[in-house]
């Protein structure tokens, strides 16, 4: 092998490594997802579950027992979706603040908090407080056995 030849094969290996590195200092920061200090963080994003879309919408999105054990977010869906139980009534809602983009945080209250400049929402998505001032987008949930489906399309 020639110097040159090892040389570009060191430099290309270099720069593949340095690829990761590159694309996590692209993305959206912590900041924008956090929850807060007072705030129930959303579960870890999870995926779906392996359905379709039924022909009224619906979309597997999470199971009771996942409900079971606090909010459920789904990032991977048409649209990211927040899964909670308030008073024994099931809710989804868009978790992504009208106002800036940032995630909202359940508060132990049963409203949702933004965590960048404070806007207050209720449980179904309406505004309590700004500066935000459009509702989160909710969403029709219903159960079918174990799963729970969301109607995210139109």
């Amino acid at each position: 092998m020639e110097r040159r030849q090892f040389l570009t094969w060191v430099g290309v290996g270099m720069l593949a490594s340095s690829l990761p590195f590159a694309l996590a200092a692209c993305s959206p920061g912590e900041e924008d997802n956090a929850a807060g200090e007072s705030g129930t963080p959303a579960s870890d994003p999870i995926a779906p579950l392996e359905t379709t879309i039924d022909d009224q919408g619906f979309q597997a999105l999470a199971s009771r027992e996942q409900l079971n054990m606090g909010p459920v977010f789904v990032a991977s869906a048409t649209v990211p979706v927040l899964i909670f139980e308030i008073n024994g009534e099931m809710a989804a809602l868009n978790p992504t603040c009208t106002h800036r983009g940032c995630t909202v945080a359940l508060q132990e209250n049963g409203t949702f908090l933004c965590p960048c400049h404070g806007a207050e929402f209720t449980a179904d998505g309406t505004v309590t407080d700004g500066p935000a001032e459009a509702p989160l987008p909710a969403f029709e949930v219903k159960t079918e056995g174990d799963r729970i489906l969301v109607k995210v399309g139109a």
